[in-house]
């Protein structure tokens, strides 16, 4: 599916950053309106949201103007340099942990998040069907579902049908680049490994995926082993010849 990020979003790959002419709350400010729309307020953090020690604290207000696309990946860097928060707005079976995943791609400087496609994009009878239609040997008979049905084949030829064992396909949804090479792991706040990112959501279909990376520090190089001798034991008659030869394990220190 390899044009599928860019049905999914429609015109958001292209969408203007003019914020004066995509902005219309500015405009009914302007006229008199006292702007109070319900999806406009501001977002406030649930009680267990808020208690959660990977909480986002500090970061909650995020000027419109610093995001050209609000579905692009972002980061905040910490101070010392060596320290960042990744925040990766999600799509697809957004409620479901199992369908995002994330990989350190060049060397650990880029973070892709890949996300499984769900079931219904892959069926034009569960997109825009009623769920009784049927295909008959040459295909189905209603018009609408047979171009949507052809067009579906066209991009899982295009993935080339890759499927993981339980069937299911995945694709790479977005890319971060981070200012340096980190270690490849996901961290809390405290700087401890996980295993799992942290997933929240307003409540309203916006979901996001959260962690923090650390910077990428070379290891300690290990002392060098000192091998250590030992006397080899005289030999009896019977041992020795000049053709014999004993062999003792050295002693390692």
């Amino acid at each position: 599916i390899s044009d599928a990020r860019a049905a999914d979003t429609g015109n958001d790959t292209n969408l203007p950053i003019d914020l004066e002419k995509t902005n219309p709350q500015e405009e009914d400010e302007e006229d008199g309106d006292d702007g109070d729309g319900g999806d406009d307020g501001e977002y406030i953090l649930s009680e267990e949201e808020s208690s959660s020690d990977d909480g986002l604290d500090g970061f909650e207000a995020i000027d419109p103007c610093e995001l050209h696309n609000s579905r692009e990946p972002f980061f905040s860097q910490y101070p010392t340099g060596d320290k960042l928060l990744a925040i990766f707005p999600l799509d697809g079976d957004v409620l479901d942990t199992r369908a995002h995943k994330f990989e350190f791609v060049d060397n650990n400087t880029r973070i892709q998040r890949w996300g499984k496609v769900p079931k219904e994009r892959q069926n034009c009878v569960a997109l825009i069907g009623l769920g009784s239609e049927e295909p008959t040997t040459l295909g189905f008979t209603e018009v609408d579902l047979m171009v949507l049905h052809v067009e579906i084949k066209r991009r899982l030829e295009a993935n080339k049908y890759k499927r993981d064992k339980n069937g299911d396909i995945w694709e790479i949804r977005a890319t971060l680049q981070l200012p340096f090479r980190c270690n490849p792991e996901l961290y809390n706040k405290s700087g401890k490994s996980i295993t799992s990112f942290r997933m929240m959501n307003n409540g309203r279909g916006f979901s996001w995926g959260y962690f923090w990376v650390l910077a990428w520090s070379p290891p300690k190089p290990k002392a060098a082993k000192r091998i250590g001798g030992q006397f080899v034991k005289n030999l009896s008659i019977d041992e020795s010849s000049v053709y014999t030869e004993k062999t003792y394990l050295s002693k390692k220190g």
